[in-house]
Order: C-alpha cells, then structure tokens, then sequence
C-alpha cells in the first residue's frame, strides 16, 4: 500500500511547521509500518502554473490574442477550481488530460496511491489555495480513481465567515473516509452540517516534548546574559502585512518595553513569526530584547524555562503547555486560538492583537496571572497536555481503520 500526505509543510522555519509534520509523519507510519508514504510539500500543492503555449492548431484570431498576451506576464493556467460549484467540471478536465503541468505532476502520485490524505489545518484561511487543491484532489481521488481519501487535523472557517470554504465542506465530506477536526469549534460546524467529524488534537499534543536540549538553551542564555525571569515574546505575522511599519514598531516597542518595566527580560520568537523576522531584528536594536531562531526541540528547553509566553501561535501555545508554561493568548486569523484555550480550559481571555494600545493593560493583567499563579497553572497544564496526548494518538487507529481491506 502506498499513502499520499497532501500539504507537507515541514521544511518551513515555523516551530508548528515543524512539530505538526514530524508528529503526523510519525502516526502515519505507526499506523501502516509496512507500508510506503510519499508526501507533497505545500509550495508544491500552490504553485501557480502558466499557459505558454499557443492552443492547437490556432486560428489567426487566436494566434493573434496569444502573440499579443505572450509580450506580457505569461497568464496563469487555471487547472483547479475555486468552489465548490466547479468540482465536476474541473474533475472532467482532469480525466481529459487537460489539466497538463499540474496533472502531470499530480495524477500520477494520486493514481499509484492507495490513500491520500490531506493536512487540513490552513482550511481556515480565506481563497487559501492549498486547502482548495487539496480539497478537489480528494474529491477527485475518490471520485474518479476510488481511493481511500481522508481529511484530517483541520480548522475551519468560523461559521459564516467563509461561504466558499464552507460550500467545499459541505460538498467533499460526503466523499470522505475519515474527517477530523483538531480543535472543538471547527468539529462543532462540521457536525452542524451533518458530518461524522471526530475531534482529534493537534498532532502536536501526541508528542512527549523533548527536553534534550536543556544543556545547549542554557548555553544560550550564559552567552546573551539572560536571567530568569524572561518571557518569550511571538507577535502574529498577520500584523506586518495589514499595519503601517513604523506605526508597528512603535507599538510593537510599546508591548516589549510594557513587558521589561515588569522585571522580565523579553526573548522574540525568530522561527514562527514568518514575515515579521526582520522586524524582530529592528526590535531588537530599539528595545534591547533577544532574537530565539533555534529550532523546535530547542524551543521546548527554552520555554521549560520561561516565566511565560505571550503569543498568537497556535503551537507556540500548544507546546508553552506541554512543558507547564503558562502563557497569554492572542487571537489569531481564525478562531484557532480561541477554541485551544478551550480545548485547554485556559482561563486567561485571548487578546485582540490588531488593537494593541487597548490590549497592553490586559496583557500585563494576564503575565501578572501567570506569575501569582504559576505553580498551579504549571502544574494543570502538565496534567491536561497529558491527557490531551492520548486523545491526539488516536489518529493512528482512525487511519488504520480507513486503511483496513
């Protein structure tokens, strides 16, 4: 048998990038040890294709239009759909051989495949195309090759958020062998829609944090003179896109200089702010704060240490408890964040990152929790990830029984 792992995203510098795929890759293997895994990466499932060729045997029209086209940006093939309401369409084009740079690549990977499996977990983000792509190969693996086909670890949109997200589900989970959802809410709009979801953890949770790196982190620390207690510090990369630069570092300064009036040393998270690593390097020169850019196992060490975390990254949150370091949530592009802390049971309210200057006060509130509190929040977080962890491994069993005869 040979299984097909749709969006491997592990060769991103993300700390959930990392932990999610070498969690996931390992519960795949522990479910089918004999058998064959291919996995294709996420800027392979979105890239973009282009039409460089004139159609066959042109009319003079036509050759006109592609002669005129062609002294401009070469235009963008459409070979996958964009709702719902073109799946059978595409799929047709698809079974034509239409379909040419992207079938060529993809057909034959689905077709020598037994089960192919999506990594749902950015189903969340509005006209995403890896979640679109790998929706429609699922649905056109079953329909039009009848393999095995299951859509696991997923957020989706917040109910109404998103109609085009939601129309997919609504049309592909029939079609689904398996659908899991990572976190409660995105499982309570699967079954609001009638679908057999089951509400499976985070990968991430299934693995027992690895403390190795305790030696080398406080190597690290000796070298930058840092002294507990410090906090790690992760700003959500959707503020560098959506606020004014200067505008940014001078709230982002706000936040740090808020955090170090307190007592603490501030450590930014490097790998897992995406595009705000080069802003880190600009608030590290303004504030004084360190730069983090080591890699995920390191960073359980680092936070084994840390007074507290305070972000907006999902994994950053879920391996923060792993190790019983309390932290203060920010809200994020979805309602990920939100329904984690509910997953969790964390009593400390997710913040609005896009309106700091009304969220400092509350934050400082919320360090201030996590300090007067930090052995018995310590202590449950330890307790509840445990727990956490036993439900995360039951993706070995579900895709196991997909994969039965």
């Amino acid at each position: 048998m040979t299984i097909l792992l749709l969006n491997d995203n592990s060769y991103i510098n993300n700390f959930g990038c990392q932990a999610t795929m070498s969690s996931l890759i390992r519960m795949v293997a522990n479910a089918a040890p004999e058998q064959k895994l291919i996995t294709v990466e996420q800027r392979d499932l979105a890239k973009d294709y282009y039409q460089e060729i004139p159609p066959a045997k042109p009319s003079l029209r036509q050759l006109k239009k592609y002669v005129k086209r062609a002294k401009n940006t070469p235009r963008i093939a459409e070979y996958f759909p964009k709702t719902a309401n073109d799946f059978q369409r595409y799929g047709e084009m698809w079974q034509r051989g239409d379909a040419r740079d992207a079938s060529e690549f993809l057909l034959p990977l689905l077709s020598q495949s037994d089960l192919v499996i999506h990594n749902a977990e950015l189903l969340n983000y509005k006209t995403n195309k890896i979640s679109l792509r790998g929706a429609f190969l699922l649905w056109y693996a079953k329909t039009y090759l009848n393999k095995k086909v299951a859509l696991i670890n997923q957020t989706t949109p917040a109910p109404g958020s998103d109609l085009v997200m939601e129309g997919i589900l609504e049309y592909l989970c029939p079609y689904l062998d398996l659908v899991t959802a990572r976190e409660p809410r995105s499982n309570q709009l699967l079954q609001s829609l009638g679908f057999e979801s089951q509400l499976v953890p985070d990968p991430v949770f299934s693995i027992s944090p690895d403390l190795s790196k305790q030696d080398q982190i406080q190597d690290w620390l000796t070298a930058h003179t840092i002294k507990s207690p410090y906090i790690c510090l992760s700003f959500i990369s959707v503020l560098a896109s959506n606020m004014n630069q200067n505008h940014s570092l001078h709230l982002f300064t706000t936040v740090i200089s808020a955090i170090q009036e307190k007592g603490f040393q501030v450590i930014l998270m490097d790998a897992g702010s995406g595009s705000l690593r080069k802003i880190n390097q600009t608030l590290k020169e303004i504030t004084g704060a360190f730069v983090f850019d080591g890699n995920y196992t390191e960073f359980w060490s680092l936070l084994k240490s840390s007074s507290a975390l305070v972000s907006g990254h999902y994994h950053n949150i879920i391996m923060a408890a792993q190790v019983g370091c309390p932290f203060v949530p920010m809200r994020s592009v979805s309602h990920k964040v939100e329904s984690l802390c509910e997953l969790l049971d964390w009593k400390i309210t997710p913040l609005n990152p896009t309106c700091l200057e009304l969220s400092i006060e509350k934050m400082l509130e919320g360090i201030d929790i996590t300090q007067n509190q930090s052995s018995e929040l310590s202590e449950y977080l330890l307790n509840r990830t445990q727990q956490l962890q036993s439900e995360s491994r039951l993706t070995e069993s579900l895709l196991a029984h997909v994969m039965k005869p």
